[in-house]
């Protein structure tokens, strides 16, 4: 894992993917005022509890999961600005093209939220699975919620503007289940994150 300086630093270009790389972090991706920016949408929709998708591709409340997500009508011009500038540093930094990701999804865990050990594969799609997953931290806890990746015996702590990601399959295809990880239960706080998923064939059409 590695710490690398935010976009438009200089230094930015410890940010790009290397081989090897399992789980790569961007300290300062979002600014306060960007995170601000997005975490200000929350009064535009709806929060539900989160679903975990299954594998035929179905949806179910549980699962390990304890945290809510934020329903959208629609971003506002702002906001939509904002993560369309998000996606151009993705694919800057690491090649992700904007039309295979998923659409952002905002997860709100608070006092006792927690998501237990999983992987972000294994649910079939007509784009294919979830090649890499992209998490932001907008909003970070006072205590607890940290990502821990069992097999890999890694913690990434949230701290505001983070970026997380980590390729989910083999290079094979299959799914690599030395990814597994959790959301560590949140203490103290809420923790706030913004989250997309890369898939090898386009999605936003699918």
């Amino acid at each position: 894992m590695r710490t690398a300086a935010p976009a438009g630093d200089p230094r930015a270009d410890a940010a790009l993917e290397r081989p090897g790389d399992a789980i790569v972090v961007v300290d300062g991706f979002l600014s306060p005022v960007e995170c601000r920016s997005l975490l200000d949408e929350q009064a535009r929709g709806e929060w539900v509890d989160s679903v975990v998708a299954n594998a035929v591709g179905g949806a179910m409340h549980g699962g390990g999961r304890h945290s809510d997500s934020l329903v959208l009508p629609g971003y506002g011009a702002t906001a939509a600005r904002l993560l369309c500038g998000i996606e151009q540093r993705l694919q800057a930094a690491f090649g992700v093209a904007p039309s295979h990701l998923e659409p952002w999804q905002m997860t709100r865990y608070r006092r006792g939220g927690v998501y237990d050990y999983h992987v972000d594969c294994g649910v079939p799609h007509p784009s294919g699975e979830r090649e890499r997953t992209i998490l932001i931290v907008l909003e970070p806890p006072v205590r607890g919620g940290a990502t821990h990746f069992r097999a890999l015996r890694r913690t990434v702590r949230p701290l505001a503007g983070r970026l997380v990601v980590w390729r989910n399959l083999l290079p094979s295809g299959r799914c690599n289940h030395a990814m597994v990880h959790s959301g560590r239960p949140v203490w103290q706080g809420t923790k706030t994150i913004l989250t997309t998923w890369e898939h090898p064939r386009p999605y936003r059409d699918a």
